[in-house]
């Protein structure tokens, strides 16, 4: 016979207060929320160590929430926040916002609760824990990128835990500041993205993009094995050393790689499958000035099956096919000083109908 022993009759006679605080505190708002409703006896902690405010209190998704601040009545208040001096976790959700001037005045109260604090040197009863959520967004495109920016950068020391952003469809200039991902829920409606300064791409916080332009990618950037570009990706100013893999280019249909005339260097894409890559354009605007200039562009061992488009445009820069394997071409438009192949494994483009050289 196994031995039965007794269970708790409820959440908080199994375990101490701090403990219960902090599994609380690791919860979404929607879990906690349910939690809240489906074990009462946590009110009092939750009302202790918690506070939700929003645009929209009457809003069912906090029937069972107590305390729940109006978020208008702390905008005319904000340079007042009392919240700066509350523990625990401080709540703050937007709904469906359609007006400009409130967008603003509620990102400016959550700048308004975060500066009073940062966590950095801060003992952790004193932390700032701030939960974020902002559904419905259809405002003006460069307050919310600022407002991203600004909250991926608290998440960087947990002053902003948690991040959800669901509705939004496009960013531009989104700076990839030293940002946590796990603090992040996946932007599941952003489709289009231009992305700055990037040192790290976690693919999982952007399950639906489909065109991503990168600027300033450098070998430092962070990808995991897990991690793939969208279908369509640009390297807006080349790729300063940044090595692609096979493993990440799975998925692209359109590569495109624009380098500026103060790119310097050799740019070489080497042993590299493309099993559904359509388009490929390489674009260097050359003055021939130097150092202050790509000569070699050199592509080598490159599988592109269902590659059908292929532009170079750099006349002052040598190109270089080797293994350049791409038996569905149907268009090849090379703009450039010299081309070059290897004799020893030729290049051939049996379907190409339309040749373009100068």
């Amino acid at each position: 016979m196994i031995d039965m022993y007794p269970l708790p009759a409820s959440f908080e006679e199994a375990l101490p207060i701090e403990i219960q605080a902090l599994i609380l505190y690791c919860l979404k708002p929607e879990d906690l929320y349910r939690l809240v409703e489906a074990f009462p006896s946590i009110v009092p902690l939750f009302i202790d160590r918690f506070k939700v405010i929003t645009n929209d209190p009457t809003n069912p998704r906090y029937r069972s929430v107590p305390n729940v601040i109006d978020a208008s009545k702390m905008i005319r208040h904000s340079n007042d926040v009392p919240l700066s001096k509350s523990r625990g976790v401080t709540i703050v959700e937007c709904h469906d916002v359609t007006e400009d001037y409130f967008c603003e005045d509620f990102i400016h109260l959550i700048y308004a609760i975060s500066s009073k604090k940062r966590n950095k040197n801060l003992p952790s009863d004193d932390k700032l824990n701030l939960k974020i959520t902002i559904h419905g967004i259809n405002y003006d495109e460069s307050c919310l990128e600022n407002s991203i920016n600004r909250f991926l950068d608290l998440t960087n020391d947990k002053t902003v835990t948690y991040l959800n952003v669901p509705d939004v469809e496009y960013i531009a200039d989104l700076e990839d500041t030293d940002w946590d991902p796990d603090c992040v829920e996946p932007f599941k409606s952003l489709e289009r993205a231009n992305i700055n300064t990037v040192y790290d791409f976690p693919s999982h916080i952007f399950p639906k993009l489909e065109c991503l332009e990168l600027n300033l990618v450098d070998d430092d950037l962070v990808m995991r094995n897990e991690d793939k570009f969208p279908e369509s990706v640009s390297f807006n100013y080349g790729m300063n050393k940044f090595t692609l893999k096979s493993w990440m280019c799975s998925k692209i249909q359109n590569l495109r790689i624009r380098c500026p005339e103060n790119v310097r260097g050799v740019l070489e894409l080497k042993d590299l499958n493309f099993p559904n890559l359509k388009v490929l354009e390489i674009y260097h605007k050359n003055d021939g000035h130097g150092d202050r200039a790509i000569h070699n562009v050199s592509l080598t061992n490159i599988n592109a099956p269902q590659l059908q488009w292929f532009q170079f445009d750099s006349p002052l820069t040598d190109l270089i096919l080797d293994n350049f394997q791409a038996n569905d071409l149907e268009e090849i438009t090379l703009h450039s000083r010299t081309l070059t192949t290897n004799p020893e494994t030729p290049t051939r483009f049996p379907k190409l109908k339309k040749y373009n050289m100068n």
